[in-house]
């Protein structure tokens, strides 16, 4: 999602919607004039409702419609007013998990107004589950691979700086694919960490280097694409996928804010008083 700057609050860039495009965005951007111009632009969208804003109004009761791989999917036909107090229906997806998410949800809400012709309920949890990996590839070039340089001024080097983390994240990409297929990890319980893979790499590739002569690289460069292929995963042979496995989590633990988490506030007494009072030590 494209944002522009008007006035003092950000505003969607609703011009650049297109008709039969389809827009999946998170709950940040479920408000009525968000919604109400995606639809006025001819634009399909499937959109996570946020708690308060909009509050649609319920239609009909919610109907059980299948289940996906996360959950049981429910569906009810709503309705919020546009910004000329229109009703504007859209449908209700409901996704009850089957656990709880890192921040501790066990029902996703999302609104839609793809005709269910078009798309099914269970089609439209997916779509937006979807979603998700895109947003944890960038989680990732910016965690694992440092995508975000803050000392980058200028805009042209950070995206500089953007491309070559995203090349190195197709290279890291296709590495842990090796490792995946040579130690069948889709039929085990392993899953690899790519934050222990780079660190890997990192750690090696130094003293890798110094090592190895240049000329050695050099028959790598005559390879085919298939050739390349069978020869990392036969270099995956010596990989142990148990020392790089990912260690999931549970749910967040709610923290405390403020004063409630046993903050103390402290009255601000000025160095120019504390000098004067001869308390320097």
């Amino acid at each position: 999602m494209r944002m522009r700057r008007s006035g003092p609050s950000w505003k969607p860039c609703s011009s650049r919607a297109e008709p039969a495009q389809l827009w999946i965005a998170d709950r940040n951007f479920s408000t009525r004039a968000i919604l109400a111009g995606w639809q006025h632009r001819g634009s399909a969208f499937i959109v996570r409702e946020h708690g308060r804003n909009p509050c649609p109004s319920e239609l009909e009761p919610v109907r059980e419609m299948g289940r996906v791989e996360t959950g049981i999917v429910y569906e009810q036909a709503v309705s919020i007013p546009d910004e000329s107090n229109a009703p504007l229906v859209l449908r209700r997806i409901e996704l009850h998990l089957d656990g709880a998410t890192e921040d501790g949800d066990t029902v996703i809400r999302l609104l839609t107004n793809v005709p269910a012709t078009h798309l099914t309920a269970e089609a439209v949890a997916r779509l937006y589950r979807r979603r998700w990996s895109i947003e944890n590839l960038f989680q990732r070039l910016e965690s694992v691979l440092n995508s975000e340089i803050r000392s980058l001024s200028q805009p042209r080097a950070a995206l500089l700086a953007f491309g070559v983390a995203a090349l190195a994240y197709n290279v890291l990409s296709v590495i842990a694919t090796a490792v995946r297929i040579r130690h069948e990890l889709d039929t085990s319980d392993i899953e690899l960490s790519p934050y222990y893979l780079a660190s890997e790499i990192r750690a090696t590739y130094a003293g890798m280097m110094i090592a190895v002569p240049p000329e050695v690289w050099q028959a790598y460069d005559l390879l085919t694409s298939a050739q390349l292929g069978h020869k990392l995963i036969k270099i995956a042979t010596h990989v142990d996928p148990r020392a790089m496995r990912k260690h999931t989590r549970g749910p967040k633990a709610p923290k405390k804010k403020g004063y409630a988490a046993g903050c103390v506030a402290r009255r601000h007494v000025s160095t120019a008083r504390v000098i004067k009072a001869g308390r320097v030590v």
